[in-house]
């Protein structure tokens, strides 16, 4: 009876592990909350908020999108979270969500399927993610969206402090499909609110 009861717990935790039982990269981040988002600053050395590597954060991104797309400081986003994707490294589940507010001048054309978008995000540690077909001015392409804790030892829904680390990191990485816009990302420090 006593390896009975040995071998039982041992072929559950094989089971569970066999079946991929994870954790959420980022336990706050929400599977199925929408989540406002307000653009507080460009996350660099030069921002008003203490700068360190984190998250998703691309940290040789200068700004290079330079507000083209309405991304910028005082911009706001709204997205709506549809579920939860493995990392690409298995150990961990990202929460996968849809922009569906964006800022004027920023036309979005649904949800992206594209696979080279989907590789650039997964190779971050964002804790959540968006792929966006878009269109702006002359340009389309996929917008990436990657959202990540910024170091804040109030957690991602922290209430931003100039001079602190931010609550959150919004990674952006434009990759044009027609039109003569370059590729481009960009680091913002974000206020993100959950619904």
């Amino acid at each position: 009876m006593l390896v009975r009861l040995a071998i039982v717990p041992t072929a559950l935790v094989g089971f569970l592990i066999s079946t991929g039982c994870e954790k959420r990269c980022d336990e706050a981040a929400d599977p199925h909350a929408r989540y406002d988002v307000t653009v507080l600053d460009f996350y660099n050395a030069q921002g008003k908020f203490k700068y360190g590597v984190a998250g998703g954060s691309y940290p040789l991104s200068s700004g290079t999108c330079s507000s083209w797309d309405g991304l910028g400081p005082g911009a706001s986003l709204q997205l709506q979270a549809a579920g939860q994707q493995s990392n690409s490294d298995g150990t961990c589940y990202e929460v996968t969500a849809d922009l569906t507010s964006a800022p004027p001048g920023l036309t979005l054309l649904g949800p992206s399927t594209d696979g080279n978008a989907l590789n650039q995000i997964r190779s971050t540690d964002a804790a959540m993610y968006a792929l966006e077909d878009v269109a702006a001015g002359q340009c389309a392409g996929v917008l990436v969206l990657g959202f990540s804790d910024g170091l804040n030892p109030g957690g991602i829904y922290a209430q931003p402090v100039a001079g602190d680390f931010p609550p959150a990191i919004l990674y952006t990485l434009f990759l044009p499909s027609s039109g003569t816009c370059p590729c481009c990302l960009d680091n913002f420090a974000i206020q993100l609110t959950k619904e």
